[in-house]
């Protein structure tokens, strides 16, 4: 953090005179980063003044070098949007005398592991206050869902017996010991409003990673022994897109080693109110304090030193990691990005593209009111369909439905379902050849065009990275009878308003007349493709060296101060470059689809 907090501090001059078109305080930042960045970053600064251009490259290569770069940090919600309130609902309860947890502090934190075979009780679930208020509880919710998180499966196994054996309560059960198949079954049956269970019972490692969010009553059946397990429990349905306030429900025994935890978390840490960014350095410097308090003197006096210290670290990563991150997370090319890919998110063109796609394959859809669609093959189906299982599925194409229902399939242009639909429609013979008559006036009647289409790509999943630094290429062709290619002349999207269909019997009669000339003129498209072909794949070649030799420049100066980077990953780097460089050279043009073209 101390090395942050001047980048940090630098970043901040230059960005602050970018926006409000000042000179750059160069030399004030050369004093900031003297001592903490290497010469050529100081030389690399000077030259700013010449090429003020540069400042974004600038403060880009300080981020990744030495800012948060190499390192993985949460972002902080001040920067994200979505986020609901959480609200504290503490419940205090007497400590059965059968609960003696002695010196162990997980028995302290979740006490049914303490409980004592007494003549009366052979279960803790007989005694335990707990489940009596938690039967209260879901009767005053009127069916609202409620998850329920208890560190160990065995007692969440104990409760859902005694709950279905002695109010007729059946919860979902959610826990390691079961398998993926039975936990999506669970999650399936809690996510049901119609039929479903309204009480979802999880373990600490069973619930991780997944997402409740359309329930909003967390009850913490115990405490967690580390403030980040107890985020991630409250993470479950704390989530962007809950829109509802996420009420915590905390039962906690009063005079208890437990009640000492709960006041550090809540008036210390404040956790259930909001999330920490100083949770676990705070916990890692107060633990032992924390698991020898046991007077209200020294609970006291620990929870101010905490507020304190939390008060100086949340400041300290105010001043530099946060801002950092946020610099990072927010560089100025993402506004651009962010605002094309908004663009291209069609909903409603990817919902109409993909009800043309199963009406043509024959998968049944059936749209529902709540958002989803159940998609099901049928016996006129045309063969396979991508990502389709026999028994169908639900999808929807929302994303604020899909983040409430984690069980639905999101159906995005990104989704692989779509990607192979379309991989399967160009690839068919179906739709790549056509015939049309085009009037215009300066093109004399009786001419025929060629169009060609042909691509360069890098296919195979061996080739997915390099892909995404070389997306295919089109190349188009449009060659007169006598060979002349008008292909800058007459650009694709003028022709096409000017396109008209023919009757298949005529198609046919000029396809016969014609046929001579056009197999002539498609084997000069493939000798002109063959001319153009080497000076292409010079400049793939070129772009991907240059990506990848900054890459491994990039690598080479974090080695020098960063001890993360290893010096397999600058092996491994220039080995892809070779590797890329072979297989790039190896491209062969392919011919996608052609179009004859007949003036009139």
């Amino acid at each position: 953090q101390s090395h942050i907090e001047p980048i940090a501090a630098g970043v901040s001059l230059l960005l602050e005179a970018q926006h409000n078109n000042q000179a750059l305080p160069l030399q004030q930042v050369r004093d900031i980063l003297t001592s903490h960045v290497a010469p050529s970053v100081l030389d690399d600064l000077q030259q700013l003044s010449q090429e003020p251009d540069k400042v974004d490259a600038f403060i880009l290569r300080l981020l990744d070098q030495y800012g948060t770069g190499r390192i993985m940090f949460r972002n902080t919600r001040q920067s994200v949007s979505g986020f609901p309130e959480r609200t504290l609902k503490h419940i205090k309860l007497s400590m059965p005398d059968s609960y003696q947890a002695g010196d162990d502090v997980i028995a302290h934190l979740s006490l049914e592991l303490s409980f004592q075979v007494s003549d009366e009780h052979a279960r803790w679930t007989a005694v335990d206050p707990r489940i009596p208020w938690l039967v209260d509880t879901l009767a005053s919710l009127d069916r609202e869902k409620v998850v329920l998180i208890a560190h160990h499966a065995e007692s969440i196994r104990a409760l859902a017996d005694y709950l279905r054996e002695k109010y007729g309560i059946h919860a979902a059960l959610f826990h390691e010991g079961m398998s993926l198949i039975e936990r999506d079954q669970a999650a399936a049956w809690f996510a049901d409003f119609e039929q479903g269970t309204n009480l979802l019972l999880c373990s600490e490692i069973g619930s991780e990673g997944r997402n409740f969010q359309f329930a909003r009553h967390l009850v913490l059946f115990d405490l967690p022994p580390h403030p980040d397990l107890l985020e991630q429990r409250i993470g479950r349905l704390d989530r962007i897109g809950q829109g509802r306030e996420i009420l915590l429900h905390v039962p906690v025994f009063e005079n208890s080693r437990q009640h000492i935890w709960f006041r550090w978390y809540h008036e210390g840490l404040g956790i259930f109110t909001g999330p920490n960014p100083a949770a676990a350095i705070l916990f890692n410097l107060f633990k032992s304090a924390l698991s020898k308090s046991k007077t209200p003197q020294q609970t006291n006096q620990l929870i101010q030193e905490t507020k304190l210290k939390c008060q100086q670290l949340l400041a300290s990563l105010a001043r530099g990691r946060d801002r950092l991150l946020e610099y990072q997370s927010h560089p100025p090319a993402a506004k651009k990005l962010v605002e094309q890919a908004e663009a291209t998110e069609n909903v409603d063109e990817l919902i109409d593209f993909m009800h043309r796609v199963y009406d043509l394959y024959g998968v049944d859809y059936e749209i529902n009111t709540n958002g989803s669609e159940i998609l099901k093959p049928t016996e006129q189906m045309l063969g396979y369909f991508p990502r389709l299982p026999d028994e169908g599925m639900t999808v929807t194409y929302h994303r604020r439905y899909a983040l409430a229902n984690e069980t639905w399939h999101y159906l995005t242009w990104e989704h692989p379902m779509i990607g192979e639909v379309m991989d399967m429609i160009m690839n068919q013979e179906k739709g790549n050849s056509t015939l049309v008559v085009i009037q215009q006036q300066g093109l004399k009647a009786g001419q025929l065009f060629l169009e060609c289409h042909y691509q360069f790509a890098l296919s195979g999943r061996q080739n997915r990275y390099l892909a995404g630094i070389l997306p295919p290429q089109n190349v188009r062709l449009l060659l007169t009878e006598q060979g002349k290619d008008l292909s800058e002349k007459l650009n694709a999207d003028s022709l096409q308003t000017m396109a008209q269909s023919v009757p298949q019997k005529t198609a046919i009669a000029v396809l016969k007349a014609k046929l001579p000339v056009i197999k002539q003129l498609l084997k000069l498209a493939d000798f002109k493709i063959k001319q153009q072909q080497p000076e292409l794949i010079k400049q793939w070649q070129n772009r991907i060296t240059d990506t990848l030799q900054a890459e491994i420049a990039r690598l080479k100066q974090l080695a020098v101060h960063n001890r993360l980077v290893r010096d397999d990953e600058m092996i491994q780097a220039q080995h892809q470059l070779d590797v890329a460089i072979e297989r790039v050279g190896a491209l062969q043009p392919q011919l996608e689809s052609l179009r004859i073209l007949v003036t009139m």
